[in-house]
């Protein structure tokens, strides 16, 4: 019953990741803060997709999967919620550092500050290069194969940070085992 617990456990994470994705949009749209409502939006994203993944751990072809083959198909979907999460980050994070920009241009123009003119021009020019990036076809492709490969490496957990050479330090694919013959 182990694999009926973790799909529940995923549901009820899910709700609860929602329910403060909701808090953090209201509390951003009465302060004016776009981080935090794009916090907020991004916690619901992943909060609904993590909610799925526990729905889907409950059909029975998936549940004899992870019972029979040690959480196969939950992996797999895990795996898959970390390309829907990254795709969903990477268009909220370019816009966001657009508006951080256009933020500092102002900010250095209303104070006559080169430093943060300048931080302003790369912010928005970083943040206008994103959101083009994500809104075409290429980026989104692009986006897609960084998360299965982010997915893949770093255990499904759509984060760079588990990548080797892209801020982690290990991977959970053991290679030890495999030897080469010549």
């Amino acid at each position: 019953m182990g694999a009926i617990k973790k799909a529940f456990e995923h549901i009820g994470h899910g709700i609860e990741q929602v329910a403060k994705g909701l808090g953090d949009v209201v509390k951003g749209v009465c302060t004016l803060d776009l981080k935090g409502i794009g916090k907020g939006i991004k916690e619901i994203g992943h909060g609904m997709s993590e909610t799925a993944v526990g729905a889907v751990d409950l059909t029975p072809p998936a549940l004899a999967a992870n019972i029979l083959m040690d959480g196969a198909a939950d992996q797999i979907l895990m795996g898959f919620k970390g390309m829907a999460d990254g795709m969903l980050d990477a268009p909220i994070d370019s816009g966001l550092q657009l508006a951080d920009g256009a933020k500092h241009i102002a900010t250095g123009l209303a104070t006559v500050d080169p430093s943060e003119l300048f931080r302003g021009v790369t912010d928005a020019t970083m943040g206008t290069i994103g959101t083009c990036m994500n809104a075409l076809p290429v980026g989104a492709g692009a986006n897609l194969a960084l998360g299965a490969g982010v997915s893949l490496l770093g255990g499904g957990t759509g984060t760079q940070s588990q990548v080797p050479g892209m801020g982690g330090d290990s991977s959970p694919l053991d290679l030890s085992d495999i030897v080469l013959r010549g």
